[in-house]
């Protein structure tokens, strides 16, 4: 029932999305293209927190491509990370969208295509590697622009069908090696081939200004030292089981002597995790889940000690700020967004299986609440002797992450 159910959404979203592009190129006339100096480029990336934080290098080395003096980039993006990205500076203007409304709600999305319509761009580039149909694909097709720049991809988020007219939006498809290749490899391969045929791969980089950490640690009480527990994740399948981090924070606090910030998102699951875990430990914990806004969290997660958890955002917050992580990592897309960076500093724990690289379709059985098997067996012992080394390493040099090439 669930799976028919499922499938519907999926149709009902398709037809939306079609309905909602048709509408607006029939009745919305594209803005007038630049007649000045600077040409309009539209970036689209309306993907999740991590994907942002994977994005960064590349995204500022669309400078090189279409330098200020001659081009004005707007950024379509998440506002889950709208913060993020206008702390960082990294465009002229922004649209940030809520995405699950733009792929379910008509109103929402036929609003949201027809202001970008009018706004006139010559240029829009979409590079997301697996591209959806109702997302970006719909943004590229009603933009208006002259030149619209995405991948090949693959068929990860979408139908052969939905591809192949979607296919049609593009005025140039980049070529993509096949198979599955580390995310950040995947965005310098974007990059070199639409232009910048020296640049390389390298990890991520989120810079704050110090007196805006340390105005975040006054504002929310934060101790001297303090580490960062991550116990949430996108799904219950890939969430390491909360008795076992509350046995991490007792190990850690009777090693260390630091408290514990529990940090996660505003949902209702991710605060019950989070009163759960501090129900379950004897040890010192804050827990901030869902009572900071992303930038927040940012400044609270670079200056911490280290930051453990499941692969979710706040791993790549930690890793981008130079805080040493420790990840409890499933095989579900093991080598796209994760591994990377030094891994004396980034440290992932693995339950290593032959299945690894299913997309999260999982071959075996589990409960509706629990994790997969990969991420269920991950042993305590292990992790908890990564994290005495961890320990030992940051009580020794400090820890910060000074990596930028990757390995």
């Amino acid at each position: 029932m669930g799976n028919l159910i499922g499938k519907a959404v999926y149709l009902y979203c398709a037809i939306i999305s079609e309905l909602a592009c048709t509408l607006v190129n029939l009745f919305t006339r594209a803005g007038n293209h630049t007649d000045g100096v600077r040409k309009r480029l539209l970036i689209i990336r309306t993907d999740l927190i991590g994907d942002f934080i994977l994005f960064l290098g590349s995204f500022r080395a669309y400078r090189r491509l279409y330098p200020e003096g001659h081009y004005e980039i707007t950024l379509l993006g998440n506002k889950s990370w709208g913060e993020l990205a206008e702390e960082a500076g990294l465009a002229d203007h922004y649209i940030f969208i809520d995405p699950d409304k733009f792929y379910k709600k008509f109103l929402y999305k036929f609003r949201v295509l027809k202001m970008i319509r009018k706004i006139g761009f010559d240029i829009a580039v979409h590079p997301v590697y697996s591209r959806a149909f109702e997302m970006g694909d719909a943004v590229i097709r009603v933009s208006g622009a002259k030149e619209r720049i995405g991948s090949t991809g693959d068929l990860t988020n979408t139908s052969g069908l939905r591809k192949f007219w979607a296919d049609r939006f593009y005025t140039r498809l980049v070529s993509a090696a096949p198979g599955e290749i580390p995310e950040l490899e995947r965005q310098a391969e974007f990059l070199r081939n639409i232009g910048l045929a020296d640049f390389k791969a390298s990890c991520p980089r989120l810079d704050i200004a110090p007196i805006k950490i340390a105005a975040m640690a006054e504002k929310f009480g934060l101790p001297e030292k303090y580490y960062i527990l991550f116990p949430c994740a996108s799904r219950p399948l890939r969430q390491w089981p909360v008795e076992k981090f509350a046995k991490l924070a007792n190990h850690l606090y009777e090693k260390t002597g630091w408290t514990g910030i529990i940090a996660g998102g505003p949902g209702g699951p991710d605060r019950e995790i989070g009163e759960k875990l501090r129900g379950q430990t004897g040890a010192p914990l804050i827990d901030l889940t869902g009572k900071t806004s992303i930038f927040e969290l940012a400044c609270i997660i670079a200056s911490s000690k280290l930051l453990a958890g499941n692969e979710t955002s706040g791993i790549h917050i930690a890793a981008a700020t130079g805080i040493p992580v420790l990840c409890i990592l499933g095989g579900g897309q093991y080598g796209r967004c994760f591994p990377y960076g030094d891994p004396e500093k980034n440290r992932f724990v693995t339950h290593q299986m032959d299945c690894f690289g299913c997309n999260w379709r999982c071959i075996y059985k589990y409960g509706e609440n629990e994790p997969v098997p990969c991420i269920r067996e991950v042993s305590e012992t292990e992790v908890f002797g990564v994290a005495d080394e961890m320990v030992e390493a940051i009580e020794n040099t400090g820890g910060k992450n000074t990596d930028s090439p990757l390995p």
